[in-house]
């Protein structure tokens, strides 16, 4: 079979994903720009190892073993996500180590943690 024959008999695994419009509209977004504003987004939060969290990184480039930390952000309950600035070049909000910290004795706590690029 050639590589034309090949192509033309592909079928994807996965089916493509539905475009969602204004999909934005849906969520609200947080900045978190002080540690207080970090501990109020969690003022619902259960540790009884029933709470659920999603967790992705930011970073300053693609290679793990070479970029930076910038920030994080989460998601408790799917609708209200959180972004937290920690190492931003010039930004004087930036929480730090501090954040880190917080964020991951939260971790401890939560039932099931949703990584996105947990490598970083």
């Amino acid at each position: 079979m050639g590589k034309q024959e090949a192509k033309a008999k592909y079928v994807h695994f996965v089916a493509p994903v539905k475009e969602v419009p204004e999909w934005w509209k849906k969520f609200n977004f947080h900045l978190v720009e002080s540690m207080q504003d970090m501990y109020d987004s969690f003022k619902e939060w259960k540790p009884d190892k029933s709470c659920f969290m999603a967790f992705d990184t930011e970073t300053t480039g693609l290679n793990h073993e070479e970029c930076e930390l910038v920030g994080f952000s989460y998601c408790l309950n799917g609708k209200d996500t959180y972004y937290v600035p920690i190492y931003h070049f010039n930004y004087a909000k930036n929480l730090g180590e501090e954040a880190v910290e917080y964020i991951y004795a939260r971790m401890c706590e939560a039932k099931l943690v949703f990584f996105f690029n947990a490598r970083y």
